[in-house]
């Protein structure tokens, strides 16, 4: 059972590199994937249930700073969609305010926590994911409602960032163990499988970073399933998972599956309009044709990496370019 109180405070998130032997890490898709202000830039899994009322009407103050958020966060401006939601929440707070107000108040808190998220304010994420969490729990939400799963994987995902790796792979499990509940009902729930198959990759990648090769792969390999199955081969997401995968069996030395996964995420990447993703599994291709010796192929990779249009590579993805540049020229002395 999920019990808010039991969240202690978390620091920054930590997620996997797209460089096979990097400590610097960057963020994974799970928390894109879940947020509601993902819009283009990923995969919204699941917005938050709040209690509707069709009879009651929110104030026009509450709904003037609601739909303006909701426009600066269109706009690329978190900060000021952050700072309206603020706003929204001293409304809804407010004793005096209407029952349609008040009803709101877990649907901004919610928004409150995925946008201090993305800002990587995390104390008053995982601060506010907890309060949403309570506030859903008083209101009678079930404790394995998908919603609260949720909540539940980005607070685990918290306490990994802060070494706290037991609480962490606890809530995974208890994540995984919930789904798969939720998936056995008597209806399907496409939610539900999504949230399986996202809490299954939290937990690979947790053993993954670990060395827990064989936990990984198992993790993995059944997101990879839930993926294809919930959203589609063609997915930008399953091409990441197809990544992850890469570079566990990379790790374990079998180049074989290594190169079939991260064949496989270059094909779909090439599927994509945005091609940032691609550079980084061409990049990735590198390193793994020079784990095999294979100096050729890997200019290969690089060359086509350099003659990619309409990407915005990060610091990471172009520190790891000039890595590959840099061994490659090694190989070549």
């Amino acid at each position: 059972m999920v019990n808010a109180s039991l969240f202690p405070t978390a620091h920054h998130p930590k997620y996997n590199s797209t460089y096979t032997n990097a400590n610097k890490s960057s963020r994974a898709w799970i928390y894109a994937a879940c947020l509601v202000l993902a819009g283009g830039a990923g995969l919204a899994y699941y917005r938050i249930k709040v209690e509707k009322t069709k009879k009651l009407l929110m104030s026009k103050p509450l709904k003037e700073r609601i739909l303006n958020a909701q426009k600066e966060i269109k706009n690329g401006n978190y900060k000021e969609g952050y700072i309206l939601y603020h706003a929204a929440l001293e409304i809804s707070s407010c004793p005096q305010s209407r029952p349609a107000d008040r009803n709101k108040q877990a649907f901004i808190t919610d928004q409150i926590a995925n946008l201090a998220f993305m800002m990587e304010n995390y104390t008053e994420a995982e601060n506010m994911f907890k309060r949403t969490m309570n506030m859903m729990i008083a209101s009678g939400t079930p404790q394995d409602d998908n919603a609260m799963i949720e909540i539940s994987l980005k607070l685990s995902n918290i306490y990994e960032s802060k070494g706290m790796d037991k609480a962490a792979e606890i809530g995974y499990k208890w994540c995984i163990a919930t789904a798969e509940k939720n998936c056995n009902g008597l209806e399907y729930s496409l939610d539900s499988n999504v949230l399986l198959g996202v809490a299954q990759e939290s937990l690979g990648i947790f053993y993954y970073r670990r060395q827990n090769l064989e936990q990984a792969k198992m993790y993995l390999e059944s997101a990879l399933t839930a993926a294809k199955r919930t959203i589609g081969s063609d997915s930008p997401q399953v091409a990441v998972i197809h990544n992850h995968l890469n570079l566990v069996y990379l790790e374990c030395k079998d180049y074989e599956a290594a190169e079939a996964h991260i064949k496989l995420a270059i094909e779909n990447g090439k599927l994509q309009d945005e091609k940032s993703q691609l550079a980084v599994y061409l990049v990735n291709y590198g390193f793994l044709h020079l784990k095999k010796g294979d100096v050729t192929e890997a200019t290969n990779c690089l060359a086509q990496v350099k003659e990619l249009k309409n990407i915005h590579p990060t610091e990471e993805l172009n520190q790891n370019i000039k890595k590959l540049d840099i061994f490659i020229g090694k190989f070549n002395e």
